[in-house]
């Protein structure tokens, strides 16, 4: 059992997405508006300027909160899938907010099924829920094993893999829908930041066991 380093997950995601902002930005204009990237930085900067609240709070009250805001600063469908998936993941976190790998399972899950529920998503629709999926199915398949960092190495390949495999299938959620198979060939934004978030997650984690 551990305690999920919150603040430096925070400040692992968000020198992530900052240094991949442009990136995003570039895969978004393709299918979008061109902002995600900007937008999930912008949210995530503000996260990190009032991490030292999110940090006294229990578990599901943090998550609770980093939704909202995630759903304010970032707008559209990217902050309300975000939030979603955020505050599924609130519901199922243990109270006392200690966590294994089998709950970490549950939480992942439970914020899928919301996402799913709030966003209508499925797989093979070119969202983040093609990478978020596999690296749940990942993290069940692997919840036995003893060293976080060989599980971290099955999710980031999880996660990598099922990232580039959007490339090859249309759109078909969102505004990027009506593009249809003229999205093919070019790799979903929202996945793309679910895996670099997956990363810096894991990064954070695995950093702190090593302590």
């Amino acid at each position: 059992m551990y305690r999920l380093p919150l603040v430096a997950i925070l400040d692992r995601v968000e020198a992530t997405l900052e240094e991949r902002r442009v990136e995003l930005d570039g895969l978004d204009a393709a299918l979008g508006d061109g902002d995600h990237g900007t937008n999930l930085a912008r949210a995530i900067a503000r996260l990190r300027r009032e991490h030292g609240e999110l940090a006294v709070m229990p578990l599901d009250e943090a998550l609770r909160e980093i939704a909202r805001l995630l759903r304010e600063e970032m707008g559209g469908d990217g902050g309300r899938i975000y939030a979603a998936l955020l505050a599924g993941m609130a519901e199922a976190a243990p109270a006392d907010g200690e966590l294994d790998l089998p709950v970490a399972v549950r939480m992942l899950e439970a914020g899928i099924a919301a996402a799913r529920q709030e966003g209508g998503l499925e797989i093979g629709r070119k969202t983040l829920l093609d990478v978020l999926q596999p690296v749940a199915d990942a993290l069940r398949r692997h919840q036995g094993e003893e060293d976080p960092e060989a599980v971290g190495a099955f999710l980031v390949a999880a996660a990598g893999h099922a990232l580039h495999h959007t490339r090859d299938v249309p759109a078909g959620w969102g505004a990027a829908a009506a593009l249809g198979e003229t999205s093919i060939g070019h790799i979903d934004p929202g996945a793309c930041s679910a895996a670099l978030v997956v990363g810096a997650i894991i990064d954070a984690i695995v950093e702190q066991e090593r302590r």
